[in-house]
């Protein structure tokens, strides 16, 4: 091979690893090569704490998204804003729910709550994020988790029954596989089916599942199915070809 040859090759391969190096630190998503438009996400983290008359302080705290897309504004404003107004509504609960407790003099020690978005996958079709709640006021404690999926050309909130042909079918009844298997193994602690909440409507709301980079998860909440909050993962292979063009893997 010429010497020329082997120069111009070692050239594109650093290019190409600067350029998935300045990725992974910067944290902004090229959307395509085809396109210049890109989608960047920050949080703004937010306190609220009080103290009990006995000098117990409650901590809780919570991250506001911010997504930036300078040649889509308007999409990125309504998924900011919808992520947005999710938060602000866990977050009045959780600040009244510490007056509440302050005002009862609780003693418990290392109460509140903790409330944090993060994005899962972003692509050039869809954004996907989790919303995590963790932690305890006397004795009670919360470990729920919800997520949200938009779609990155219009921002409009995703259902399974809008994201491909036959989708919703195909993850109810992989839900239904991985149950009966779960209760084989006993791996779980499930309800007995005539106590568990209805597949059908769990599934239709929006956020009980989430993109990732090579699978779909499906959130049961705690009490749904289980005494406790179960995640069930659909593989690539088995949903990836009902889905529409744009919420490809």
């Amino acid at each position: 091979m010429k010497k020329n040859t082997i120069i111009i090759i070692l050239l594109v391969v650093a290019i190409g690893l600067t350029a998935f190096i300045t990725l992974l630190l910067t944290g902004t998503i090229k959307l395509n090569k085809n396109d210049n438009s890109t989608f960047s996400v920050t949080y703004k983290e937010e306190e609220y704490v009080k103290s009990t008359i006995d000098g117990i302080e409650i901590k809780n705290l919570r991250n506001i998204p911010s997504i930036t897309n300078s040649s889509n504004k308007e999409v990125a404003n309504t998924i900011t804003n919808y992520l947005t107004e999710v938060s602000n509504k866990e977050w009045d609960n959780i600040k009244k729910t510490t007056d509440d407790v302050v005002e009862s003099n609780v003693k418990e020690e290392d109460m509140g709550i903790t409330l944090l978005y993060k994005e899962s996958i972003v692509t050039s079709g869809r954004l996907s994020f989790t919303l995590e709640m963790t932690g305890n006021f006397g004795g009670v404690t919360w470990n729920n988790e919800s997520a949200y999926n938009f779609d990155a050309k219009t921002g409009k909130i995703l259902t399974l029954k809008d994201i491909g042909q036959g989708a919703f079918d195909i993850v109810k009844k992989e839900c239904e596989d991985y149950i009966e298997m779960s209760e084989e193994i006993k791996s779980q602690v499930y309800y007995e089916k005539e106590e568990r909440q209805s597949l059908d409507e769990l599934l239709s709301k929006e956020e009980t599942w989430y993109f990732e980079y090579n699978q779909l998860v499906i959130i049961l909440p705690k009490n749904s199915i289980s005494n406790q909050e179960v995640k069930i993962p659909i593989a690539k292979s088995k949903i990836n070809d009902s889905l529409y063009e744009q919420y490809k893997f």
